[in-house]
């Protein structure tokens, strides 16, 4: 009998915890827990410190509804705000006299005022600065894309994003010594993360052939894959790995480092490759 009177005791409490921690998650995302009985009711999010005091207010629909509407508003005016307040930060010097498409605009604004995660506002604050500085660099469907992405996978997509070098194209790409994604790679660790981003969408299931001749950025310079012996164009042996449109614009607005920077991950592979490899600058 005391056993399951403990149990009863415990699934009580359990259900008590779960209505606050609802009632909670109303109050902070809509300004309370509305009902139908004419109440609202709000409480602080539940802890096991303390018992959470439960707030009951008397209001009509008229009123519920006029409550949830302006609470909602206010919390996307301060997102925006914070977000906006981020770009004019970031921006310094000169940027295109060609304008912002309102269309890409108003997309943007739609999904930011909904974004309250300071590490996301962050993202979405970089976007603008980049699509202020360059018009039409980063599209509305990457943007629809970044607006369903949850932070796990923002951090899996870094992980991968850390070692791209940026071909001439402008777009990232990462180097392969294998042309299978599930082959563990000397050259690249981050095999697990790397089939989750392909599965995505965000980088091209396939190689290609690192080529004499292949020209990419590193720390600001231009580099060129050559050999004193092998034509332009020959196969050396190794593969390139391209991010897709989305995935190049979501490199854009995730990975934020001066052009000179040293970035460990890029660098280990650099060094790897140039001892079996000749690297050099673009004439």
């Amino acid at each position: 009998m005391e056993d399951v009177k403990h149990q009863k005791n415990h699934h009580d409490n359990s259900t008590v915890e779960a209505k606050a921690k609802l009632i909670a998650l109303c109050t902070q995302n809509l300004g309370g827990f509305y009902q139908a009985n004419d109440t609202i009711e709000s409480c602080a999010h539940p802890t096991t410190e303390q018992i959470v005091k439960i707030h009951i207010t008397d209001a009509n629909l008229v009123e519920r509804t006029h409550m949830r509407m302006r609470y909602k508003e206010m919390q996307r005016q301060m997102n925006l705000e914070s977000i906006l307040e981020q770009v004019r930060k970031r921006m310094s010097g000169t940027a295109p006299q060609q304008g912002i498409d309102n269309d890409w605009a108003n997309v943007f604004f739609d999904f930011a005022e909904d974004i309250s995660d300071p590490a996301m506002q962050s993202i979405w604050a970089n976007a603008m600065v980049h699509e202020l500085y360059r018009p039409n660099s980063i599209s509305k469907c990457s943007l629809k894309f970044l607006h369903s992405l949850d932070n796990w996978e923002i951090k899996a997509f870094k992980k991968v994003a850390v070692s791209a070098f940026i071909g001439m194209n402008g777009h990232p790409f990462v180097f392969r010594s294998v042309d299978n994604a599930q082959e563990s790679d000397p050259l690249f660790s981050q095999t697990r993360m790397l089939s989750h981003c392909i599965a995505a969408g965000l980088i091209n299931k396939g190689t290609q052939p690192l080529s004499v001749g292949f020209a990419f950025n590193y720390q600001g310079e231009d580099q060129v894959v050559s050999s004193g012996h092998l034509p332009e164009g020959s196969s050396v042996g190794y593969y390139i790995q391209s991010f897709t449109k989305i995935g190049s614009d979501l490199y854009r607005m995730v990975i934020e480092q001066p052009k000179k920077a040293v970035n460990d991950s890029r660098h280990e592979v650099w060094e790897l490759l140039s001892d079996f490899l000749e690297l050099g600058q673009c004439a």
